[in-house]
């Protein structure tokens, strides 16, 4: 599909899915696009998370598995290309919706965007591992 240059977002893909993977709990990605009631609405659910946690209260999962389950709703959005930023530009890659010169061009960029997508992920995943044995 080829986008209007007024339909995609100056944010950046990669930096969202960062933001997203490593301070997801807390709204970062929301605020970089500009969304800021849910990402005070994520960062007082990643809070109280902390704040249960601390107090030894027993609402922690209740509040762990709410945080998941919006995080992997904007995973979701991100991956499928409907992630917005505040004004309902599409937040999507450079790959997406260029216009190349030859083939090999736009699979190189595609694969270097696919492996760099790829390693954050893994790099999150390690995260998220390493954040379970900690808390």
């Amino acid at each position: 599909m080829v986008y209007d240059e007024d339909d995609i977002s100056p944010k950046s893909e990669m930096t969202t899915l960062f933001l997203l993977i490593f301070f997801g709990g807390f709204g970062a990605h929301r605020f970089y696009v500009h969304k800021f009631a849910t990402g005070i609405f994520y960062l007082v659910a990643g809070s109280t998370t902390i704040v249960f946690k601390i107090f030894g209260l027993r609402w922690e999962l209740i509040a762990k598995v709410l945080i998941i389950f919006i995080n992997a709703l904007d995973w979701y959005a991100l991956y499928s290309d409907s992630f917005t930023d505040s004004k309902g530009r599409l937040v999507i890659g450079k790959s997406k919706h260029l216009v190349y010169d030859s083939l090999k061009e736009r699979e190189k960029i595609i694969f270097t965007e696919k492996l760099n997508t790829f390693m954050l992920v893994l790099a999150g995943i390690a995260f998220y591992i390493l954040l379970a044995f900690v808390f």
